[in-house]
């Protein structure tokens, strides 16, 4: 284990070790891994189903966008113009 890692973190790691403790040293190796091009509008919110095959986002152009996150394909596009959309989320259970 890293050295530099505090109490806390190790606390973190040792309930989940597959969780990963958002440090200053872990921001630091982040990087954009996904842009999605044909959303031109500022995106709202994203969420990834259980299985982690697809990924909702919603955006202030008031679209629900679903993506195969495989093929970084977009799978389909609804739109809510009379009630909006803020937040999407997938439920528990597939299917």
């Amino acid at each position: 284990m890293n050295a530099e890692l505090d109490s806390e973190t190790l606390n973190v790691l040792r309930k989940d070790p597959l969780q990963t403790a958002l440090t200053a040293t872990a921001l630091t190796d982040f990087y954009i891994a996904k842009q999605f091009p044909d959303n031109k509008a500022l995106i709202t919110s994203v969420d990834f189903d259980i299985t982690g095959t697809h990924c909702i986002t919603t955006s202030r152009d008031e679209s629900l966008r679903i993506y195969d996150c495989a093929s970084g394909v977009r799978e389909q596009v609804s739109y809510s113009k009379k009630y909006g959309c803020n937040l999407a989320q997938f439920t528990a259970q597939p299917g």
